[in-house]
């Protein structure tokens, strides 16, 4: 699968092109109301939209930056009997970012919206929402992320959310990520997290 990002001021458009071997999303393009490129490393920018495509990846994977080979080897060993491999590579370390607090993933379509004491990325559909919006501790931002979420993931259906939390992680500061998926999460998904910097705990 090729990812290819379309930023602007106001939103981010990840678009996949599936490759021989990959499923097709449910949508080709992510569509996040914040400008990603500005905010997110290489790494997370992999590691969320590997999250987000779970379902539907399979063979090469090319993403829109070169990213480490720690990174590349563990989204490899995420997928575990699915052959995965990534074709960006680079040939040095990158800068992971480190945050420092304990961040809550809400899904708004499912969830009531936290409070504003509460640190903690509120996720919106595109249909109720744009953009994105602090209040008090927590970020809210608009996507299309929910119809990423049709399709049962072996290891929690809740990927594409964790994702997103992934994506936006360094805009709020995070170093570890408060999501229902902590409950029986995959060691795997635990050592790909630890990739980029961050932590997995049940909300």
């Amino acid at each position: 699968m090729r990812f290819a990002v379309t930023p602007d001021r106001l939103r981010t458009l990840i678009t996949s092109v599936p490759g021989e071997f990959d499923g097709f999303p449910p949508v080709p393009t992510l569509e996040i109301g914040v400008d990603l490129p500005a905010t997110s490393s290489a790494d997370r920018l992999a590691v969320g939209l590997a999250l987000v495509h779970a379902p539907w990846v399979a063979g090469p994977v090319e993403t829109p930056h070169p990213v480490s080979a720690l990174t590349a080897q563990r989204i490899t060993e995420f997928f575990g009997d699915r052959y995965v491999t990534l074709s960006t590579v680079g040939d040095r370390p990158l800068p992971i970012p480190r945050g420092s607090k304990q961040v809550r993933i809400v899904d708004l379509v499912t969830h009531p919206a936290p409070t504003p004491d509460e640190s903690a990325i509120a996720l919106a559909p595109l249909t109720v929402a744009e953009g994105c919006v602090a209040y008090g501790r927590t970020l809210s931002v608009a996507s299309n992320v929910h119809l990423f979420g049709t399709t049962p993931v072996s290891r929690g259906a809740r990927l594409h959310t964790l994702g997103m939390g992934v994506l936006l992680a360094e805009l709020v500061d995070a170093g570890t990520l408060l999501d229902p998926s902590g409950h029986q999460a995959d060691p795997r998904l635990h050592l790909l997290l630890e990739s980029v910097g961050l932590g997995l705990a049940a909300a």
